[in-house]
């Protein structure tokens, strides 16, 4: 709408650079963000500078509600992963033989003992109360400790330590 003599109304016109916020860019950074990676290499990948995936995030909430969505994936996925680890697990599994040109494949089950770096992990960031690493420093019989400082004065006389 062109701007009319004497009339108030005037078209709406966008100014400046077009948007780089597209449908297929947004499901691009929803994907990289559900994989795990960081801001940073979201920003690279989808040809953004990382001041304006913040923006994005700022300006806009409901952009910022799926971001965090998309992360929540990716960090479950991992907290799974390291509960199976710290508490071990099976999963089915295929070996493959070749003898004398034969290929033989044979089903079995797969174990993964408890890993117990991981059980600590885990426990030390679930239940930090309980299995923190505390380390106290208590004198005799759990009272306070005692410190005793002495200073001597070096100042006056030889070497030999002799007063002139």
């Amino acid at each position: 709408m062109q701007k009319q003599k004497g009339s108030l109304k005037t078209a709406k016109r966008k100014r400046g650079r077009p948007t780089k916020k597209t449908p297929q860019v947004v499901e691009k950074i929803y994907e990289l963000a559900r994989k795990g990676r960081s801001d940073k290499e979201i920003a690279e990948i989808t040809g953004l500078t990382h001041r304006t995936l913040s923006n994005w995030k700022t300006w806009d909430f409901e952009f910022l509600s799926t971001f965090n969505e998309a992360r929540k994936i990716a960090d479950n996925m991992v907290e799974v992963s390291l509960f199976q680890k710290a508490v071990g697990y099976s999963h089915p599994d295929t070996k493959v033989f070749c003898n004398d040109g034969n290929v033989t494949t044979v089903p079995l089950m797969k174990h993964y003992p408890p890993d117990a770096i991981a059980a600590k992990f885990w426990l030390t960031n679930r239940q930090p109360e309980r299995w923190r690493e505390k380390l106290e420093h208590t004198g005799a019989d759990g009272g306070p400790m005692e410190v005793k400082v002495t200073v001597e004065d070096y100042t006056s006389g030889d070497d030999n330590g002799s007063v002139a």
